[in-house]
């Protein structure tokens, strides 16, 4: 018999027939070896595994939140999703433009999937029309036949995305939309438009990121506008998920989304957007010390992140003076340090923040200066072999040093913010040895 669907997993969870005896797997009768390492309320919730298809009913109310034809509920990531979709791309595409600020995952799902890319790597921190109206332009008959962005980036930072979009359609471009940094952006007025309210066929979410639900929940969406079919995912992901998603992800990734999508919630942010802006008009006065960096060309900017830098010492300094006055940051890196901020935060977090701000200024002051080292701008990746003949080709371990020339045969990336810093089937070159440094050691294909 079909199971019924339901509108919400609690209702899911309860709708277990009178049984008095169960005997299958313990975690499955709601037993543990030891029940008081567990909250009551959970181990009464741990029920036999659902699978896909026992979620329609739970999933197509998710779908309504964000106005899609289809949302499919994760509990392994958002780096799930980002391999399902490259999978998903690779039955209708050979190859594909990928943004070179990618995350890892993405690169992964190459290897996975055997999809050639050809990276785009823009002039500034994000991609313009104009330059993808030119690449694309003078690409040739064999140019990729899909795209994959990642908007916003880790610090924030958005393209033009709107018109970016037209550019690709013009074009006959699928587009793909990683937007884990962006999952709050649906839910105020307050916030940059999400790609779900533009032309795109698969967008992603990572709810832990500012929903506020637990680590391994995400969404991936298709919008009314997708020209993907579902099963394709569907598919991709039966290959990439455990049989037993878990009960309590689900849990926390639908109470994360009825909490994003209630009424208060827009105004909250709202609220807090509007302190924000009265914090960084207060510290950001015209004395210099501290500024809030936006790269040129950012056509878009999450309000709710705080991207730090100073011409009086480096950024690591400068991250190990605010977490003295009490405040740790998301990162930082050669250029900045990145605080971010979101509905959960309150009036007294936000004096708080600013009452470092005064405690870091004195220092800054009183700092001698410091000569700048560049930042990691990144490569224009040569590839020699697509991802996946890299990854599986035969292999020697050397350092960059004896590596330039070579081809990679692994990938390499610092989390965060994720992107990678070498890919498989690159040439390695001079810039990998001044980022990585010439005794770090790296699988490069065997000759």
């Amino acid at each position: 018999m079909a199971a019924r669907p339901h509108a919400n997993f609690a209702e899911m969870v309860e709708a277990r027939p009178a049984i008095s005896l169960h005997l299958h797997t313990p975690a499955h009768q709601g037993r543990t070896v030891e029940k008081r390492l567990m909250p009551a309320q959970l181990v009464s919730r741990d029920v036999r595994y659902f699978q896909r298809r026992d979620l329609v009913g739970f999933e197509a109310r998710i779908a309504t939140h964000y106005g899609t034809k289809r949302t499919l509920c994760l509990t392994s990531g958002t780096t799930t999703g980002c391999l399902a979709a490259v999978m998903a791309l690779s039955r209708r595409h050979a190859s594909v433009w990928v943004v070179r600020n990618c995350h890892k995952s993405i690169v992964n799902g190459m290897v996975l999937s055997g999809l050639k890319p050809r990276f785009i790597r823009p002039e500034g921190a994000v991609v313009t029309p104009e330059e993808l109206d030119e690449l694309f332009a003078g690409a040739g008959p064999d140019a990729p036949t899909a795209i994959i962005f990642t908007n916003p980036t880790f610090e924030g930072w958005g393209a033009d995305l709107p018109r970016c979009v037209d550019v690709c359609r013009r074009h006959g471009l699928e587009i793909v939309v990683d937007e884990s940094h962006g999952s709050h952006w649906p839910a105020s007025p307050a916030l940059p438009l999400s790609a779900l309210n533009l032309d795109v066929d698969i967008v992603l979410h990572s709810l832990h990121k500012y929903a506020g639900a637990l680590v391994q929940t995400a969404l991936l969406h298709l919008p009314n506008s997708s020209r993907l079919n579902e099963r394709d995912l569907a598919r991709s992901l039966d290959l990439l998920e455990t049989t037993t998603l878990s009960n309590l992800l689900m849990l926390s990734l639908e109470k994360a989304v009825d909490r994003l999508f209630d009424p208060a919630t827009a105004g909250q942010i709202a609220r807090l957007v509007d302190e924000l802006t009265g914090v960084k008009r207060r510290q950001h006065n015209g004395d210099g010390l501290i500024r809030y960096h936006v790269p040129e060309g950012v056509a878009t900017q999450d309000p709710l992140k705080f991207f730090l830098t100073t011409e009086r010492a480096g950024a690591d300094q400068l991250a190990r003076w605010f977490y003295e006055a009490g405040v740790d940051n998301e990162f930082h890196d050669a250029t900045g340090v990145l605080f971010i901020f979101s509905f959960f935060n309150t009036l007294a977090d936000l004096k708080r923040f600013e009452r470092a701000c005064r405690q870091v200024k004195p220092l800054l002051l009183a700092s001698p200066g410091f000569l700048p080292r560049a930042g990691t701008r990144m490569n224009q990746p040569e590839m020699v072999m697509t991802p996946r003949e890299a990854h599986y080709a035969a292999r020697e371990r050397v350092e960059v040093d004896q590596a330039v020339g070579r081809t990679a045969a692994e990938l390499v990336a610092t989390c965060p913010p994720g992107w990678p810093l070498l890919i498989p089937g690159e040439k390695i070159g001079e810039w990998h040895r001044a980022v990585l440094g010439g005794d770090y050691l790296i699988d490069i294909v065997k000759l």
